[in-house]
């Protein structure tokens, strides 16, 4: 004999999580129905006058807002690339130095893989 029990599930209402890293400017901001939220973000970090839910901005702010957001995008492009340059050396070097550590271990084989290289190499540009 199986004796099944019920429970009553209460939904509870779903709050919005409180991002800990903006200001207050910023989170009224949020709560706005913005195309574009990072506009408004920047617009709002502009201080140029207070901010207000609603109010609506002139085109000069919008571009000073633009212009300021593309000038951190691009220095952060800057800094990605640089990253990735270092990166990508530091790669190379640690491919280098492997190569050479290779070589000096089995010094017969390589001179055989270059040997069959420049042969294979040979027949392929004489053709």
């Amino acid at each position: 004999m199986t004796t099944s029990k019920s429970s009553t599930v209460q939904a509870l209402p779903a709050a919005a999580p409180e991002p800990a890293s903006f200001d207050s400017a910023a989170l009224s901001v949020a709560d706005t129905q913005s195309d574009a939220p990072l506009v408004d973000l920047a617009l709002a970090s502009i201080g140029e006058r207070p901010f207000r839910v609603g109010a609506s901005t002139s085109p000069a702010e919008e571009i000073s807002a633009l212009r300021a957001e593309v000038g951190r995008l691009s220095e952060s492009a800057a800094e990605i690339g640089s990253a990735s340059l270092r990166i990508a050396t530091a790669q190379a070097a640690n491919l280098l130095e492997d190569a050479r550590g290779r070589i000096s271990d089995r010094p017969l084989a390589a001179v055989g893989v270059a040997a069959l290289t420049g042969f294979i190499l040979g027949l392929i540009r004489a053709r």
